[in-house]
């Protein structure tokens, strides 16, 4: 599952008009990416210098899978 979010970032920090560009088919999957983003707001206001006053961001989330030989091992005795 891979869902894409797109929004801006001004320069205090402040993440806006967050959407979901591409979904992934599952409502809850699609929640959680925006959740996540929001979950991390505010982001490191820009550095001084810096000549706009916000950024259009994608953010793309997407299942990983194990690597190899990962996954439930046998419990130690």
């Amino acid at each position: 599952d891979e869902v894409t979010v797109t929004g801006w970032i001004h320069t205090d920090g402040r993440v806006t008009g967050l959407a979901v560009e591409h979904g992934s088919g599952k409502t809850a999957v699609d929640r959680a990416a925006i959740g996540a983003i929001n979950g991390s707001a505010p982001y490191e206001p820009f550095p001084y210098g810096i000549a706009v006053d916000q950024v259009k961001v994608r953010f793309t989330f997407g299942s990983v899978a194990p690597a190899p030989g990962a996954g439930a091992s046998a419990p130690v005795h």
